[in-house]
């Protein structure tokens, strides 16, 4: 049995979804004011020398969720998977990949910086696993803060051996489309990269 891995963002998908999911789940307004207090937040970071990744999402997502029910963020993110990532967002020869993996008996997952909210919908509806960035949420609402480590570079390479015995699988494939991926890739017995819709073999 095989382990293959897909990114998200730009490898099954075209292109990033957190700004899509964004402008899917904000209103127009809250969008424009919200804005503002992001790019003050973002000066402040980068002034105070804290900026990462990791902390500039956990801002973004703060400002335009904190104190939202995790009911209404995980309907959204229901949402967003029907009316967005299967109208368009999905590269249909990744899917289809994905899917031949999958029927064939290999254990296929998911590994994202993205958030679990809008994943989650698309690896239960694939019956795939999922390793992500995870939204922490207190009596039931968001707390404006990540319950997980950003999903991205060498956290991917961490979550997955924490998730999966390794040494089990006969094979493991990968594919990326970016540094984050890197090393996820360096994991693998096969990896690939996608750039610009090509599919490039790296490893």
């Amino acid at each position: 049995m095989k382990l293959i891995l897909f990114d998200f963002d730009g490898t099954l998908i075209k292109g990033d979804s957190l700004l899509r999911f964004l402008l899917f789940a904000v209103s127009p307004g809250k969008i424009v004011i919200g804005s503002f207090q992001v790019l003050i937040k973002f000066l402040a970071l980068v002034l105070s020398g804290n900026w990462t990744n990791e902390r500039a999402k956990e801002t973004l997502l703060a400002v335009f969720f904190k104190g939202q029910s995790q009911v209404e963020l995980e309907v959204l993110g229901t949402e967003f998977y029907k009316q967005r990532i299967t109208t368009g967002m999905l590269r249909p020869e990744m899917l289809t990949k994905l899917r031949e993996y999958r029927d064939s008996g290999d254990t296929v997952a998911l590994v994202s910086a993205s958030a679990d909210i809008w994943l989650r919908p698309l690896c239960t509806a694939e019956n795939i696993h999922l390793i992500c960035t995870k939204l922490d949420f207190e009596n039931g609402k968001f707390s404006g803060k990540l319950a997980s480590p950003n999903c991205n570079g060498p956290e991917k390479a961490r979550r997955i051996q924490a998730a999966f015995d390794l040494p089990t699988f006969e094979k493991i494939i990968a594919y990326g489309n970016s540094s984050g991926d890197d090393a996820m890739l360096a994991l693998a017995n096969e990896g690939w990269m996608i750039l610009n819709g090509a599919v490039f073999k790296v490893s």
